[in-house]
């Protein structure tokens, strides 16, 4: 409104080199039938992590793989924390999932997680997609914010509408069942993570 285009730039958030992996490795979740899903936000309303919940039960009965859910962050709102738990014990998913707190080196997180899942309503700029593109960790997010500037779906990651429970399943599942596919989205991802470095 007040200043042309061509005098807008955009500074996105960047990566530190040394937080960016060399190559992708093949993690061992092939062979042990146990994924962990990892989900970095503050627990409310707006991180829509009630679809996690509904990811969990569909899987417990379909699939021959154990998926775990670990949820990362700090319990912002507490009746909206609580009212997950009790969701989740009415479910009988208590064994899927573990909130895990804040770590105070994010590496760590993506150490101990093979998916990331955002299925947040509302994002700015997501600085936890490139820490996970970053780190070879395949992201499935929902469109908003920039999830739709960093993420081109079904290329370096997959997005979906945040009430498409259908389409995260799927994102899954393709994921889990082919090991080139998980490769080729972990590589494109990691190539995309190169272009955010601070040294750039």
């Amino acid at each position: 409104k007040y200043f042309s285009y061509n005098k807008n730039y955009v500074l996105s958030n960047s990566i530190e080199d040394k937080f960016i992996i060399n190559k992708i490795t093949y993690k061992e979740y092939l062979e042990n039938y146990i994924i962990i899903i990892g989900t970095v936000a503050n627990i409310n309303k707006c991180k829509n992590l009630k679809l996690l919940i509904n990811i969990a039960e569909y899987f417990k009965s379909k699939s021959d793989y154990i998926f775990k859910f670990h949820i990362y962050g700090n319990k912002t709102d507490i009746d909206h924390y609580e009212n997950l738990k009790d969701i989740i014990n009415h479910k009988n998913l208590t064994e899927e999932f573990n909130f895990k707190g804040t770590y105070a080196n994010a590496k760590d997180i993506y150490d101990e997680i093979d998916y990331l899942i955002h299925p947040t309503l509302i994002e700015s700029f997501g600085r936890i997609y490139l820490e996970a593109m970053a780190r070879g960790i395949p992201v499935i997010a929902a469109k908003s914010g920039a999830s739709q500037e960093i993420i081109n779906n079904g290329e370096n990651g997959f997005l979906h509408e945040p009430d498409d429970l259908s389409g995260f399943l799927h994102s899954i599942e393709s994921l889990t069942k082919d090991s080139n596919e998980y490769y080729r989205i972990s590589t494109n991802a990691l190539h995309t993570s190169n272009n955010y470095k601070l040294s750039n």
